[in-house]
């Protein structure tokens, strides 16, 4: 039987920098028994994000001021503790046995001015070592959203400039421009997703190194997300989320929370959508 789209069914505080095991996860969508138990406990001071590598068993963990770690997943031990010369900027890329991270300037003030001590890079470490592979300097102030596909990672600025940098030695290869100011995007398979402040949703294609698809809507969209069945879900920051086919342009359903949404993610369970700290499940 289908679930009806429009009724939320799970809401709950959002889990922060532990790890637990499940013996079933369904009984949090109310069927069966299980148990939730702690595996371990990392602390540390003003973690930003952490990562999984589920290939070699690692977790990677940024932390203020300039800190990359690797932990064991298992265990939680850590591995290698690196600084990187800025808290990293977005989330940590994992490829191909190598972590790319954007790393923002350290700000250090001064008799009441900020100065900055380091500028902007892409990095590239290895990921049992944490050794440098290369460093590339970013001469952008701009807000940057950082993808890989393929031999390449895709470094996107808010003005609508898409860069190709190999990922072997950090050069860029191609750099196009898409004319548009962006309010959000969303990598998915092939397909880069872009939100835009005049109010459009655009597809384009890392195959064919061009827009491919141009939807026209009515406010400027916030988060963005691909369902993977030719639906997309995004959300505006006043909080209303809409789900709408791409063939057909229209809206699926509508709804309406109290506010900005933090994320959304789409999982096998449903629809994950954080606002503030609640986190809500919802079915599609």
């Amino acid at each position: 039987m289908k679930r009806n789209p429009h009724k939320y069914f799970q809401k709950t505080l959002i889990p922060f920098f532990f790890l637990f095991s499940f013996s079933l996860f369904m009984p949090a969508f109310g069927q069966g028994d299980a148990t939730l138990k702690e595996c371990w406990e990392f602390s540390e001071e003003r973690i930003l994000n952490a990562k999984d590598a589920s290939d070699n068993e690692l977790l990677f963990i940024s932390s203020l001021p300039d800190t990359l770690q690797a932990l064991n997943q298992n265990s939680g031990k850590p591995l290698w503790k690196t600084s990187i010369g800025g808290a990293v900027l977005g989330e940590i890329i994992i490829s191909k046995s190598k972590l790319f991270v954007l790393n923002e300037p350290i700000q250090i003030e001064n008799s009441g001015s900020i100065n900055y001590i380091s500028n902007r890079s892409l990095i590239s470490l290895d990921s049992v070592s944490g050794i440098t592979n290369w460093k590339t300097p970013i001469n952008s102030s701009a807000k940057l959203s950082l993808y890989s596909y393929e031999n390449n990672l895709i470094l996107i600025d808010e003005h609508g400039v898409i860069s190709f940098i190999n990922l072997e030695d950090g050069k860029t290869a191609q750099k196009l421009d898409i004319n548009q100011e962006i309010s959000t995007t969303y990598h998915f398979d092939q397909w880069l997703i872009f939100g835009t402040h005049d109010k459009k949703i655009l597809f384009f294609s890392l195959a064919e190194g061009k827009l491919t698809k141009e939807i026209r809507i009515e406010e400027v969209p916030a988060k963005i997300i691909a369902v993977g069945d030719g639906s997309i879900i995004w959300a505006d920051k006043k909080g209303s989320m809409r789900f709408i086919s791409v063939a057909t342009q229209k809206i699926i359903w509508k709804k309406r929370f109290g506010g900005e949404l933090s994320s959304i993610a789409y999982t096998s369970s449903g629809i994950l959508v954080s606002h503030s700290i609640i986190l809500f499940t919802w079915s599609i």
